[in-house]
């Protein structure tokens, strides 16, 4: 984009001291089905920049649809920083120029596969949603793909091309007996090609997720108190996420949002735990080879035995803590600005077996996935409902629970981590913050937290 880096050169000439541009093309397919009614199938692009311009300390940022014109949207994101003072002047680490093209390399592209196919597919997952079970009320399928082409220039220098495949399926089944509502869900997806659909017999997995919610219309409520818990690898992942990753955003840090503040190098958790977000592993779900500030993606260690490495880091934020970027400056598209976000959160396994873990356990529960919740990330406490639980009796798992909610410190449950499994399990999502959604993944092993309180909640 010639047009781009001329006009970058120019507004550098007037006195900016930062300019980058994001232009984003992306021709996705969306289809639905819900209760046996194919509710979309729509195939969209979506083209457009984002402009940031850093003048005497202010951002501008300005969005438009016509690339033929980034000329006038770069000198239009120019007038916006000069007339918006900040009251505290913003700074931004220079970065290495990067001058890449990069191609995600797939099996099957998804733009391969025509709708009428995909269509096919969805249906079959939907009818073993339904089970021709009169208790399951409500079932649906959403399925998204995308082709994704991103090019990001700045005033270092850089001019990085990205070339992305990207792939979701979303099933979730709700069962209904005698007042009673259950439901349960199934994510898939990465940035990869439609093998993700291809290799996994959709059939079995939506009939996992319809025997599970009737599982739980026959579960009994859990008990109260403060008991051992033993969290599966996604609760695990999501909780870190939730209760440790948010606090772990360095804009959060810098806003004393966060119960992580000023705690580097001090050991905050048990000293089994070691937590990382890595964006770099290809054909995950937050997966970017790049963050939306040029910054290559990297592994970065939030905790190692126990101990607080690192925040989550966009160039801005460790200009002002005067630390290193982390590559996690992330925008949901180019009509929002990058922020600090999390992207993979990985928890490295231990070396107890899932019988290891229970046996010594008189009473308590054994908890897996997670339903919703909130996070005070100032105050470090938390609340979430596990989907489905089991109770742990004198070492052996027994009855189905349903309903249970988990409650606590982040700090104190982290530090009353006392076993973890062998084996990894994980989930996919979309994390919110400030407006916008981006794919984020977890995975971690069976993790057994010697004490918490738990309850039970309204169906």
């Amino acid at each position: 984009m010639m047009e781009a880096e001329r006009a970058i050169k120019t507004v550098i000439e007037m006195g900016a001291e930062y300019v980058d541009v994001r232009i984003e093309r992306e021709r996705s397919t969306v289809i639905e089905m819900k209760d046996g009614v194919l509710r979309d199938a729509t195939v969209g692009l979506d083209l457009g920049a984002g402009i940031r311009v850093l003048f005497d300390g202010s951002w501008g940022f300005y969005t438009t649809n016509d690339i033929s014109k980034l000329k006038d949207g770069v000198l239009k994101a120019f007038k916006l920083a000069k007339a918006h003072k900040n009251e505290k002047k913003v700074k931004i680490l220079p970065s290495e120029p990067l001058r890449e093209e990069f191609v995600l390399r797939v099996r099957e592209p998804v733009e391969d596969v025509g709708i009428d196919e995909k269509i096919s597919l969805i249906e079959g997952a939907h009818k073993a949603l339904k089970m021709e079970d009169e208790r399951i009320k409500n079932a649906s399928v959403h399925y998204r793909d995308s082709v994704i082409e991103r090019e990001f220039l700045s005033s270092d220098g850089s001019d990085i091309r990205m070339h992305l495949c990207y792939i979701s399926m979303g099933l979730r089944a709700v069962a209904s007996e005698g007042g009673d509502l259950q439901e349960a869900q199934e994510r898939l997806g990465a940035f990869t090609g439609f093998e993700l659909i291809r290799d996994r017999d959709l059939e079995e997995v939506a009939g996992a997720v319809t025997r599970r919610a009737l599982r739980l219309l026959d579960a009994r409520t859990p008990p109260a108190g403060k008991l051992p818990i033993v969290m599966d690898g996604k609760l695990l992942g999501v909780f870190v996420h939730e209760a440790l990753g948010h606090a772990a955003e360095a804009d959060l840090v810098i806003a004393g949002e966060s119960i992580l503040s000023g705690r580097i190098g001090e050991k905050i958790g048990s000293e089994v735990l070691r937590i990382y977000d890595d964006p770099s592993i290809p054909h995950t779900h937050g997966y970017y080879p790049f963050d939306d500030e040029g910054v290559r993606s990297r592994r970065t260690a939030i905790i190692e035995d126990g101990i607080l490495k690192s925040y989550l880091q966009t160039r801005s934020s460790a200009a002002e803590l005067g630390m290193s970027p982390t590559a996690n400056a992330r925008a949901e598209d180019y009509s929002q600005v990058p922020i600090a976000r999390m992207s993979n959160i990985l928890i490295e396994q231990g070396d107890f077996g899932f019988e290891e873990l229970i046996e010594d356990i008189k009473m308590g529960i054994y908890a897996k996935g997670m339903r919703g919740g909130q996070v005070d990330t100032v105050g470090g406490n938390f609340q979430f409902t596990a989907e489905e639980a089991f109770l742990i009796l004198d070492g052996e798992l027994r009855e189905s629970i349903r309903n249970l909610s988990l409650a606590g410190s982040t700090l104190e449950v982290l530090r009353k981590i006392d076993g973890l499994g062998k084996e990894v399990t994980g989930s996919i999502g979309f994390c919110g913050k400030n407006g916008q959604h981006v794919p984020v993944s977890e995975s971690g092993p069976d993790a057994r937290v010697s004490e918490m309180l738990v309850g039970g909640i309204n169906a």
